[in-house]
């Protein structure tokens, strides 16, 4: 029953940022909810996008790109992505899609920190 709640309130979250995404790309610039407020809620549609990028064998630099021009390159919303990741390969350890999946969203993690902050070792 838990397991079934827990899918449920997935399903609600990548709802969630699929409506939040549209309003926002319907909205005109500038005005209130043209951006996500908090681009953490976009983790739940990263991971279904990157889930599909990986079910579709996307080449992994093009997907990588691609998850952080959808997350406006904040490496917050990619990171909330990777945690949903992790949970799920934790859930079913043979699978390799799920563990393909951990690897992408932290390659886009380290791709959005660099452009974002600039690259590591810097002083």
């Amino acid at each position: 029953m838990s397991r079934a709640r827990s899918r449920i309130r997935e399903m609600r979250e990548m709802l969630l940022s699929a409506q939040s995404l549209d309003r926002a790309a319907h909205s005109e610039t500038g005005q209130d909810g043209a951006v996500p407020v908090d681009r953490s809620e976009l983790a739940p549609y990263l991971l279904a996008l990157a889930l599909d990028m990986g079910a579709t064998q996307v080449p992994l630099e093009r997907a990588a790109d691609e998850l952080v021009e959808v997350a406006q390159g904040s490496p917050m919303a990619l990171l909330a992505a990777r945690s949903l990741a992790a949970s799920l390969h934790k859930e079913l350890p043979d699978d390799k899609r799920a563990r393909l999946v951990v690897d992408l969203l932290t390659r886009a993690v380290r791709q959005a920190r660099v452009e974002a902050f600039g690259s590591p070792g810097r002083a």
